[in-house]
């Protein structure tokens, strides 16, 4: 299967639903934390993977601390249970 790049994409949407009918939900986790598109991973986590919750939510924290959101950035590391990491930021 042909990969397709989030930069010849420009409808991301459209990646979501491919990937969502051509591969497994770890791989759309995966990908859908890929784009920040947060919500919708957390979404499809709390629906179908439970134990996937802190891996996003601590890829969440990184790119809010990346976007200097460092208070968000804490809260989410802490729902990662990564609290080391909220407080070496």
């Amino acid at each position: 299967m042909e990969q397709i790049s989030p930069v010849n994409c420009g409808d991301a949407p459209v990646l979501f639903v491919l990937l969502l009918t051509s591969c497994k939900l770890k791989e759309l986790l995966e990908s859908v934390s890929r784009f920040s598109a947060f919500e919708f991973a957390f979404d499809l986590a709390r629906t179908s993977m439970k134990n996937k919750m802190p891996e996003i939510h601590l890829k969440h924290a990184m790119y809010l601390e990346d976007e200097g959101k460092f208070q968000e950035a804490e809260a989410e590391f802490i729902k990662a249970a990564k609290p080391k990491e909220a407080v070496l930021m």
